[in-house]
């Protein structure tokens, strides 16, 4: 029985040796072939850093997530109830905005909230979703706010990683010698981010999770 927990970024993956049995970064499709490869899956965690929507997420926040909306078509992947609830404590209200592209200004970020009604913001975990749906496992969302709904992240923070999750570096700092006006506002995305990651360092030995022991007693995936 194999519990997998997926990021997006390696240093994700690196603060999460000790939560799953195995870990996994990158883009989709890297994703999904690292997850063919387990044999005996049991159940998928979405662990990372994520972008606030909404004023009530705040820097350095830990969000446990109720639920998933895929931006392309608002499908809803509800995450696993009882499986959450090991994180401590109840019902957790958070929905997280699973996005195609960088949500980057407060503009954006205000107008995501109030269409898909969501606090939080990540890249990867409409397709944890949608691989737990698939292969009916449970999956759950833990994660840790970093830019908050009113910073507007600045061109190099936004460049694509590359395809195995690691920061396109020759992008990055092309883009610094471009517009090195950015610097102060890349300065603090690097703050945000090691509150955010902090707060995940923190907890992660408090995240020896069990194993689930059984499939979704409803449907992984509805519509609204």
């Amino acid at each position: 029985m194999t519990v997998v927990v997926v990021s997006g970024m390696p240093y994700e993956s690196n603060i999460a040796t000790s939560i799953g049995d195995a870990t996994v970064e990158g883009d989709a499709a890297a994703i999904r072939a690292a997850l063919a490869r387990e044999p005996d899956l049991s159940g998928l965690i979405s662990f990372g850093v994520c972008g606030a929507l909404a004023e009530g997420a705040r820097p350095g926040e830990l969000v446990i997530a109720r639920e998933v909306i895929r931006q392309s078509d608002k499908e809803v992947f509800v995450c696993d109830v009882e499986w959450s609830r090991t994180m401590g404590g109840g019902l957790y209200p958070w929905r997280v905005l699973g996005a195609m592209v960088e949500v980057t200004t407060p503009e954006a970020k205000k107008y995501m909230a109030q269409v898909y009604c969501s606090s939080v913001v990540d890249m990867e975990s409409h397709i944890v979703g949608q691989i737990a749906a698939d292969h009916k496992l449970p999956f759950i969302v833990i994660r840790a706010v970093a830019d908050p709904y009113d910073f507007t992240l600045p061109p190099a923070a936004t460049i694509p990683l590359n395809s195995d999750g690691s920061p396109n570096m020759s992008a990055i700092l092309g883009s610094v010698v471009t517009n090195p006006l950015q610097i102060p506002a890349l300065l603090q995305t690097y703050r945000y981010n090691k509150a955010a990651v902090a707060t995940l360092v923190s907890i992660k030995d408090k995240l020896r999770l069990p194993v689930p022991t059984k499939k979704y007693l409803k449907p992984a995936v509805q519509r609204k």
